[in-house]
């Protein structure tokens, strides 16, 4: 073999197998990125289950009412009482079924702000999962701003109750104002 080959030969697989170190480099940085955003869902999923009351003893069984329910959540006899006449104003309460899901908060609007967020994020991670194993980081800065601002109940009933619920209650005067009767 000739020198003028060898040179050619590896002026033509240097280029390609410094190509391949730098793929296999970014597919180990991904698969790092990808593990570390598993790690923060987990740490997200845990945060949600010990901020909102989440049923796991077992399911609303058929014939059950929601009074059995919310004594599975934690809820004292005075307390479903309570919440169990509140709710029988608004509606019939022998429409709940098994399966449906039950949302519990401080109030109305922040039971529905929480709702209304699980099942966004739940959409989204469906959404992005779909989209194949690829890791989509996210900011670290975007996260611990949001943990700041969820980490403060206060701070989540002020919002739901002055800016979320009075603009709901205002788009829904303007779409059907009879839902008031």
């Amino acid at each position: 073999m000739s020198r003028r080959f060898l040179i050619m030969a590896g002026s033509l697989l240097l280029p390609g197998a410094i190509l391949n170190a730098y793929a296999v480099h970014r597919r180990t940085v991904t698969s790092k990125e990808w593990l570390q955003q598993v790690e923060l869902a987990k740490a997200d999923a845990q945060r949600y289950h010990d901020q909102i009351i989440v049923p796991s003893v077992q399911r609303m069984s058929s014939g059950e009412n929601l009074a059995g329910a919310l004594q599975k959540l934690g809820l004292s006899p005075d307390q479903v009482h309570q919440a169990t006449t509140a709710a029988q104003r608004a509606f019939n309460l022998r429409q709940l079924r098994a399966g449906n899901t039950l949302t519990v908060g401080r109030s109305v609007a922040s039971a529905f702000e929480r709702m209304f967020h699980l099942e966004r994020a739940c959409t989204m991670q469906v959404r992005t999962r779909m989209l194949g194993p690829v890791a989509y980081p996210v900011d670290p800065a975007v996260v611990d701003k949001n943990t700041r601002l969820l980490d403060n109940p206060e701070r989540q009933e002020l919002r739901s109750t002055t800016l979320v619920w009075p603009a709901l209650l205002r788009k829904l005067d303007r779409i059907d104002p009879s839902f008031r009767n």
